[in-house]
């Protein structure tokens, strides 16, 4: 069960990354769609 643990480990911490990102430009672009100044 520790193997697995630290197998599921790392790839949280990539997705978390990509998400992150994805979530910055998905806010831009709805952001830009919306119009609003921020």
């Amino acid at each position: 069960m520790q193997v697995e643990g630290v197998l599921y480990l790392p790839p949280p911490r990539k997705l978390s990354s990509l998400t992150v990102e994805e979530a910055l430009l998905l806010r831009r672009s709805i952001r830009a769609f919306t119009g609003d100044p921020v």
